[in-house]
């Protein structure tokens, strides 16, 4: 008796547990937007489709809808290129689908060389996106389909317009704010730091200095692959300055940690945390900063430190009109320069060189 008023109790226990994930609301990778974007898409084509009484070629338009799944936190410079080509490619696919159809081993052939050829290029170029899978997808779709090599063409246009909606959709956002992916990527480089700041000293730190190194490395890639437009070119060259003094605020927390066995004050971990907060400013005018110094003695050992996190503050704080002049005289020589500046015999390099050779 007793036996079955446990597994009853037990029973109630799962079910109540399995209601409860049934109804949960889990944060996943892909964000709402980009999900309703995506379903938008596919979905579109198909409504109209319905609605011009051509339920099959809707369909078939909804596989354009794929193009939206390959956008990611790119720059919009490079996203007008990448979803196009995407969108171009699933339409030729659709196309070369509808052709090959009669030959089943020449679909076989060809299924395997998209594969091999997507996944290639995707992990050369290092591209995000789910690589050749709906390049497959698209191109299987059409060799199921009625046998009708004359549809090819028509096919392939119904395909390339909803790609188009796709490619569209996915560059609207240039027009509010057309360097939110190098925002975004500016802030989780300070977020990264922050992060392997709070982690000095702690067994944690190797890890989190090789995340803030791997942001470092986005970033730059992030910007080196933005456009600086003429509305825009003030909120850009902060952006770049930003990731450069970040790099050198790196720097120093490379040093705090071969140098300090113990953790970093709070005060500076909580300054530098709170600095990936004010990168979206728009303006040097709202949401400014108090600089507040800290460890105002001189010869504090962490005065080098907190100079890179004020000059960051001040950065932020500097309206948008001065950020030219402070573009100027951040300028970092080339490495051509710096080879120049080398064999000058005046040179620490040359004097070090000469003063090993003399016996």
């Amino acid at each position: 008796m007793k036996k079955e008023k446990n597994n009853s109790a037990n029973y109630k226990i799962d079910m109540k547990l399995m209601i409860k994930q049934l109804f949960e609301l889990r944060k996943g990778p892909t964000p709402w937007g980009k999900a309703f974007c995506a379903g938008l898409c596919a979905g579109l084509p198909v409504l109209l489709g319905i609605l011009m009484d051509n339920f099959e070629l809707g369909l078939l338009g909804g596989v354009g809808g794929f193009t939206y799944l390959y956008v990611f936190n790119e720059t919009y410079a490079s996203r007008i290129k990448k979803i196009f080509l995407v969108a171009l490619t699933i339409s030729f696919l659709v196309g070369l689908g509808t052709i090959v159809a009669p030959y089943p081993w020449l679909v076989i052939l060809i299924i395997g060389l998209i594969g091999f050829a997507g996944t290639f290029i995707f992990g050369v170029f290092k591209v995000p996106g789910p690589a050749a899978i709906f390049f497959i997808l698209s191109f299987a779709i059409t060799t199921s389909m009625p046998i009708n090599p004359t549809q090819a063409p028509l096919r392939f246009i119904v395909v390339l317009s909803s790609g188009l909606f796709a490619w569209a959709l996915s560059m609207a956002g240039w027009f509010k704010n057309p360097h939110r992916a190098e925002i975004k990527a500016v802030e989780d480089i300070y977020l990264s730091l922050g992060a392997f700041c709070e982690a000095i000293g702690s067994k944690d730190m190797n890890n989190k200095r090789q995340l803030a190194l791997e942001a470092l490395r986005r970033g730059e890639e992030t910007l080196s692959s933005g456009v600086k437009l003429k509305r825009n070119k003030m909120q850009f060259d902060r952006l770049v300055l930003l990731n450069q003094y970040a790099n050198d605020l790196f720097l120093e927390l490379i040093e705090v940690s071969f140098y300090r066995s113990g953790k970093v004050p709070q005060e500076i971990i909580h300054r530098i945390g709170e600095l990936n907060k004010f990168i979206s400013c728009k303006n040097g005018k709202e949401d400014k900063i108090d600089i507040k110094r800290l460890f105002e003695e001189p010869a504090s050992e962490y005065s080098r430190l907190m100079d890179g996190i004020y000059a960051i503050e001040g950065l932020i704080n500097m309206p948008l009109e001065d950020i030219e002049a402070e573009v100027a005289k951040s300028v970092r020589p080339s490495r051509r320069m710096r080879l120049v500046k080398a064999m000058d015999r005046d040179s620490i390099v040359s004097l070090s060189i000469i003063m090993c050779m003399i016996p």
